[in-house]
């Protein structure tokens, strides 16, 4: 069986390229993607080839980060999982993949892409205001407001009752977006 992968082969080439899977292992499951997130701020810069954390780049370079899927093949001895279900999981752009059982989160009948998605990510902005731990007469900047960001006032404000979260982007329509969930200036 084959996959495919979307990869980045040098600055400004993206292409979907093809790779050989093993067989189903025990623990393993085999997936169909049927959606995946992606980071415009970390992955725009490797695919322009201009990223500042990365001076000298080595390709190919995978991409992408969470994934929604359907389970199609399911190993011996995998237990929490039937062909059928949906998960997440944490492999990048590819058409299909081998996901370790262990690894994957479950997501309940009715449940969208784009919402089990959106729940990962608010837990990586959930994560990243925690280690912050503001005072509730703090000052915070939040710059981009993408989902994470938007999210991150959302904590920010409702959870840590921050009182003045200041926001940048380029974009007024996020910017108002982030507005109405607390912050107050631009």
């Amino acid at each position: 069986m084959y996959q495919k992968r979307l990869q980045v082969m040098a600055a400004r080439s993206v292409t979907w390229t093809r790779h050989h899977l093993p067989p189903v292992q025990a623990h393993e499951l085999l997936v169909r993607t049927i959606a995946g997130a992606i980071s415009i701020g970390a992955e725009l810069p490797e695919v322009r080839g201009d990223d500042p954390t990365d001076p000298a780049p080595v390709y190919p370079k995978e991409t992408g980060y969470e994934s929604y899927a359907t389970v199609i093949a399911v190993g011996n001895q995998v237990t929490r999982f039937q062909v059928g279900d949906c998960l997440l999981a944490f492999y990048g752009h590819q058409d299909i993949a081998l996901v370790e059982e262990a690894k994957a989160i479950p997501v309940p009948d009715g449940v969208s892409p784009k919402l089990a998605l959106l729940n990962i990510l608010s837990c990586d902005a959930a994560k990243g205001v925690r280690k912050l731990a503001p005072k509730p007469t703090d000052s915070v900047l939040v710059t981009g407001m993408g989902v994470i960001g938007l999210l991150t006032v959302f904590y920010l404000r409702h959870y840590y009752h921050v009182d003045r979260i200041v926001v940048s982007d380029p974009d007024p329509i996020r910017t108002s977006l982030s507005l109405s969930l607390g912050a107050h200036a631009s």
